[in-house]
């Protein structure tokens, strides 16, 4: 409406925060698991701004992460039900998708280092625990997994969204894989957390990713990244 100037006054500054406001809101209810319904188009919107830079400063990254969780949206949605327009708007979405992956170079598979361990981070924001696992690999790193665990007033846990443009991935998960080097040995395999905390080693003259139970270290991860294989 507002960024064609239909029924009012033409604003894609007014548009751009609109459908960010509409995105906020959404999602959560989406990774809650009350279905796609609007977020479809908020998120699949936003995408499309930032791809063209209407209203905003053009982002191909950010458009192929909103787009993909747009697509991602539509696809949940029309596995409930199809609504009229579905069809027509997954193949515009397709076509601006595909148009975001190759100005970004996206790749199908392959090992995307996750910085900041932020996929980590992200399981364990809004209060969440999680539980982990831990194998050893011959080459020193651990294979870990990574589960949000359900709050006490929760049937199941929320969902997170764990998209990763440069690899066309999409996910709506409560958990994840990934492998790691330990900053020092683990004394268990497995265990709870409930905190992540990035800290200097001067042991290893390097960042280490540590992970709490209450105020208890329970592991310590080498070095400020995760490697996801996609």
């Amino acid at each position: 409406m507002y960024h064609f100037g239909l029924g009012t006054f033409k604003s894609e500054k007014t548009a751009v925060n609109l459908m960010t406001w509409l995105y906020d809101e959404l999602r959560p209810r989406y990774e809650k698991g009350y279905g796609g319904e609007k977020l479809v188009e908020a998120a699949g919107r936003l995408g499309s701004m930032y791809l063209h830079g209407e209203g905003l400063v053009q982002n191909t990254q950010m458009a192929a992460s909103y787009l993909l969780q747009a697509d991602h949206a539509l696809k949940t949605r029309m596995a409930e039900r199809t609504s009229v327009g579905d069809q027509v708007l997954a193949e515009y979405l397709s076509s601006e998708l595909e148009l975001a992956m190759y100005q970004i170079g996206a790749k199908r598979r392959g090992i995307y280092r996750a910085y900041h361990f932020w996929p980590l981070a992200c399981l364990l924001d809004n209060d969440y625990r999680i539980k982990w696992q831990a194998r050893p690999l011959k080459n020193g790193q651990l294979s870990m997994r990574f589960t949000r665990l359900a709050k006490r007033n929760e049937l199941r846990a929320r969902k997170i969204f764990i998209t990763i443009p440069e690899f066309r991935h999409c996910e709506l998960t409560d958990s994840f894989s990934a492998h790691a080097y330990p900053g020092r040995p683990p004394a268990s395999l497995q265990g709870r957390a409930d905190a992540i905390e990035l800290v200097y080693d001067p042991q290893l003259d390097d960042v280490c990713a540590i992970l709490y139970e209450g105020d208890r270290e329970v592991l310590r991860l080498a070095g400020d990244v995760l490697e996801m294989r996609i």
